[in-house]
């Protein structure tokens, strides 16, 4: 996952814990997941959050319960 702010080329990381609630939903629905290394963590984007993207999916998928 990167970055708006700097044009999509950033990595979220933990480095901008500003993101880290959207990045945690994020998660939670499956769009990304986030890897924890050196004490933080980095935000991947997923295969369900690429076809979100590809497809502009008017709302994004729900965790199903568990």
């Amino acid at each position: 996952m990167t970055s708006a702010e700097s044009g999509g080329s950033d990595p979220v990381t933990s480095d901008s814990p500003e993101l880290a609630f959207t990045a945690r939903a994020l998660k939670d629905r499956g769009l990304i997941t986030m890897s924890r290394k050196n004490g933080g963590w980095q935000a991947e984007i997923t295969d369900v959050g690429r076809f979100y993207l590809e497809h502009e999916s008017s709302r994004p998928p729900r965790a199903s319960p568990s």
